[in-house]
């Protein structure tokens, strides 16, 4: 599975961060500290061979579920963020603040059974009787015992397919939709995870094993590619918020740019770069990637397009009959 990086440091959009790392009690703990759950059943499973974080959580599909005291998913923008195993491919609700009605208002993930294959499917409901607001049903399974990262985001708005949902790969889409309107209103039931939170059956027990939910009030975006600039004595820098500093390790290595690269290349500007170096004629922007193709990238930045009459119009007042605005 291909690693990617944030685009940049998203914590203070991040809303809630559950990393299921409790090993006994029934609180399941918001890192951020605001929205802590409770466990009710669910199991606590370490698995450090798994390639994720140390323990996880599963659920039995009977009657395992964990409730929260807050709807907790923003309203309008937002992205949900999580990773899942299961094999189940019956109907069941992962996320949910909505009911699943379209009566209601609120969020719903889960796993659709529609045709039997286990998609990931989202549908936002908008208190209309028979009509949510948005459906997106994914193209991929993630019904195959595989782990797999979902992720979800909207930016809150009817735009063209701003509503996107990521499997595995959180660069390009897997499907995208057009919501109908915004939002406005809070879910009509605070959040659970692992069943509906409707209190009338069916509750949609969720089956197999959840890790890392994260809810953010913000678009995340992510890349493939980490970044480090090297100057003509080979120094290398980084980027520690707005400024160029020089890179704690010095050493072309792939920990170094896992550690101390950065994300975002719009950041850097000729002005910023003028800032740390006399001239950029041999400055070069290096690139951390699982691209093989890859093998050149280029800084672009503060382009202004010259035209010849311009240049024409300040020496010349025959240059507009020479010359014809396009």
């Amino acid at each position: 599975m291909a690693t990617y990086y944030p685009k940049k440091d998203y914590l203070v959009s991040l809303v809630a961060n559950y990393k299921f790392n409790e090993t006994s009690g029934t609180v399941c703990l918001d890192s951020k500290g605001t929205y802590n759950g409770t466990y009710m059943g669910t199991t606590n499973v370490t698995d450090i061979s798994q390639g994720i974080s140390n323990t996880y959580r599963t659920f039995n599909g009977i009657n395992d579920y964990i409730a929260f005291n807050n709807q907790i998913i923003p309203i309008g923008k937002k992205s949900i963020k999580f990773k899942i195993k299961t094999t189940t491919t019956s109907s069941s609700f992962i996320i949910n603040n909505s009911g699943g009605a379209t009566a209601n208002y609120g969020f719903l993930l889960g796993i659709n059974n529609s045709e039997g294959d286990g998609k990931v499917a989202v549908n936002i409901s908008k208190s209309t009787s028979g009509s949510y607001n948005l459906i997106l049903i994914s193209n991929k399974t993630v019904c195959d015992g595989n782990w797999h990262t979902v992720l979800f985001t909207w930016d809150g708005t009817t735009s063209t397919n701003s509503a996107k949902l990521y499997i595995d790969d959180l660069i390009n889409e897997d499907v995208a939709g057009t919501p109908l309107v915004t939002e406005t209103i809070n879910a009509s039931y605070n959040l659970f995870v692992g069943k509906t939170g409707n209190p009338s059956s069916p509750y949609y027990f969720f089956n197999g094993s959840l890790d890392e939910i994260e809810i953010y009030n913000e678009v995340i975006e992510f890349t493939a590619n980490k970044y480090i600039i090297q100057d003509k004595n080979n120094n290398l820098y980084t980027l520690n918020k707005s400024n160029l500093v020089q890179a704690p390790l010095q050493t072309l290595d792939e920990s170094n740019f896992i550690d101390n690269g950065f994300t975002d290349i719009n950041l850097i500007t000729k002005n910023l770069l003028l800032s740390k170096f006399e001239n950029l004629e041999e400055i070069k922007l290096l690139v951390y990637t699982d691209d093989l193709e890859k093998n050149k990238c280029e800084m672009i930045y503060n382009c202004e397009f010259f035209r010849p009459i311009d240049k024409l119009k300040k020496n010349s007042d025959i240059c507009n009959i020479l010359f014809k605005e396009v």
